[in-house]
């Protein structure tokens, strides 16, 4: 896959980032931004800066339209707090129905196995509790073992973890 950019509309540019996280697309953004400003304040009075939102796909929203949507929220937020500033929309509700599992499972990571449990599972995902931390964009393998059946395994990367898991 291949990053591209190109002109939305107007005074509008979209940047799609495949295989980029949430996080990623941030920093990349932010770059953007912070080159444009130097730049243009560097030149003169015309003083040019970037506003702009980050979603990401399938977390924030799962059609083009409605993550462009999603994007513009958050370059409306970045507008109104000030502008020459990019924000990440994060969803406040799940996108997907989720159901209620608990079932133990082997979280095997690099070299080291985890002992862990499913705690909820839907069509974006697989909720799993864990003692210690993996970190986000980590390749996991995830290890169930149904009753009565032979082992299942996943291959999973992490796309979160809650504030209290990850410091």
């Amino acid at each position: 896959e291949i990053d591209t950019a190109a002109r939305y509309g107007g005074e509008e540019f979209a940047v799609l980032l495949p295989e980029t996280s949430r996080a990623g697309a941030h920093v990349v953004a932010d770059r953007i931004r912070r080159r444009v400003e130097e730049r243009f304040h560097r030149r003169g009075s015309v003083h040019e800066t970037i506003s702009g939102g980050v979603a990401t796909y399938p977390e924030d929203a799962t059609s083009a339209e409605d993550l462009l949507r999603r994007a513009d929220e958050g370059l409306y937020r970045s507008k109104a707090a000030g502008k020459n500033r990019i924000t990440i929309v994060a969803s406040e509700r799940r996108r997907h129905l989720r159901v209620p599992l608990s079932h133990p499972i082997l979280l095997r990571a690099r070299s080291t196995r985890r002992a862990a449990r499913a705690k909820n599972v839907s069509e974006g995902g697989l909720l799993v509790s864990l003692r210690e931390p993996v970190p986000v964009g980590s390749s996991v393998t995830l290890v169930i073992r149904p009753a009565g059946s032979a082992p299942m395994a996943l291959s999973a990367r992490v796309t979160g973890c809650t504030r209290s898991a990850c410091g």
